[in-house]
């Protein structure tokens, strides 16, 4: 353990000031995001500190990228251009005959006809205000991509452990949650879950895809190293790793969110994969040997703890509210498609389409299907940026890790795992619109890009 902190140690020496400077707003970026962007709707006191921070992260990390080598970004760049000039389009004045030619415009045509408002110029967005709100939450994300892509290994590793501490303290906060029950808050938005194991999410699911991430990057950061002569062939920060991997993995149980159960299921299985099968120094971590049993005791013991409740939720749930929004939601997105609706138009749109059967005194202010939502906002332009990624992932990504040290393979790894974890879980919830969790997605898709070199 002590060798890992003096390489560390050795490693930020080694750092020049403009990189330091990135990793320092980074890691203020992830740590405000955690303390104010629990939540997908409320917006506290505050929270203008990540537009801030994000605004300053971008400026230095694109000084210290045109220093790079710019070629490595070339096509992340463009993604990322292509998705702040969606909210910038969908913000240009059109002439009234072009917006009426639209569809999924009729009410709203019918409502400017209503109050004699003329045929002034509009947008193409229907919510032109929460469209602007929606380009100023991008800028968060979008600068932590950048501003990951800017650092090397050793900084990025010490931003994988600022997230791993941040979940540890999150637990401890969900303990004081489960004891205090429903009358006490230290966060300040309001949460959807009172009372359960939320941690710094106002939603149980949020915190358990949280953790599932979390699990996944403790078998990424590769501080698990083999320590040669050793009979067991592991040092002493493996066992520091399959103590978190418990600890998140009870904390995930804790919460009793059935996806929770299912992601963090999946994320364990693929940490252990990631901690013990990858080779190192032509060495390899048997699967015989006496840690992986302490492993499989540390995770049974917190699934016997925390799973019961859990599978009470199975047996106990009835028919699924959220999914029957779902065929009013595509339909909407069939009739403004391909122009969409404007991003963060979905509240308005939802109640102006929202089937009278479905009313209720709470409503469905996000589509817990990410893919719908964006396909309603968007328009064409989601599936295309979507698979513009998943082509930048398969080609450019693929090939350049494939000849990588085996530490930027296994952070690369681990982050495409994490993705495809968060990715799954947002066909029935909306995690990547809880600012926390956005940050963290941009960190693991910075992970994906080559680390800069000195």
């Amino acid at each position: 353990m002590r060798s890992i902190f003096s390489r560390f140690g050795s490693g930020l020496r080694q750092m020049e000031r403009s990189e330091l400077l990135v990793a320092s707003l980074m890691t203020a970026t992830l740590v405000a995001g955690f303390l104010l962007g629990g939540s997908a709707t409320g917006r506290p006191v505050g929270f203008l500190s990540l537009p801030l921070l994000a605004s300053a992260t971008l400026v230095v990390a694109a000084w210290r990228l045109v220093d790079q080598d710019i070629a490595r970004m070339r096509f992340p760049l463009i993604l990322c251009l292509g998705l702040v000039s969606l909210p910038l389009l969908q913000l240009i004045p059109l002439p009234y005959d072009v917006w009426t030619s639209m569809g999924g415009r009729e009410l709203a045509r019918e409502t400017l006809t209503a109050i004699d408002a003329g045929e002034p110029s509009r947008p193409l967005s229907l919510t032109p205000s929460k469209t602007i709100d929606a380009l100023v939450w991008l800028l968060v994300p979008i600068a932590a991509f950048l501003g990951v892509a800017a650092l090397g290994s050793i900084a990025r590793r010490w931003l994988v452990g600022v997230f791993l501490a941040l979940s540890t303290v999150g637990l401890a906060l969900a303990i004081f949650q489960m004891q205090a029950g429903a009358t006490e808050s230290l966060l300040p938005y309001e949460h959807v879950n009172q009372g359960s194991a939320t941690g710094f999410f106002a939603n149980r699911n949020h915190q358990a895809a949280s953790l599932a991430v979390a699990i996944v990057l403790v078998g990424g950061i590769n501080a698990g190293a083999m320590r040669p002569g050793s009979r067991s062939g592991a040092s002493a920060a493996t066992y520091v790793q399959i103590g978190l991997i418990g600890l998140f993995f009870a904390g995930a149980l804790a919460t009793v969110s059935r996806a929770g159960l299912i992601l963090s299921g999946l994320a364990v299985a693929i940490s252990i994969v990631l901690l013990f099968s990858l080779r190192r120094d032509g060495q390899r971590l048997g699967a015989r040997t006496w840690w992986l049993l302490a492993m499989a005791a540390v995770v049974g013991a917190a699934a016997f703890l925390g799973l019961e409740p859990v599978l009470d939720r199975f047996d106990r749930q009835g028919p699924e509210g959220r999914y029957e929004y779902w065929p009013s939601i595509a339909g909407g997105a069939v009739e403004a498609f391909p122009w969409g609706t404007g991003l963060g138009s979905f509240d308005p749109v939802m109640r102006s389409i929202e089937p009278l059967h479905l009313l209720a005194p709470n409503h469905m202010n996000e589509a817990h299907n990410d893919y719908l939502q964006f396909l309603l906002e968007a328009g064409a332009a989601f599936p295309v940026l979507l698979l513009a990624v998943l082509a930048w992932i398969a080609i450019d990504v693929r090939s350049r890790f494939a000849a990588a040290p085996i530490n930027e393979q296994r952070l690369a790894l681990a982050a495409l795992t994490g993705l495809g974890l968060l990715a799954l879980h947002s066909v029935a919830d909306y995690p990547i619109r809880t600012p926390a969790l956005a940050i963290v997605v941009a960190m693991m898709f910075g992970f994906l890009v080559r680390p800069a070199r000195p």
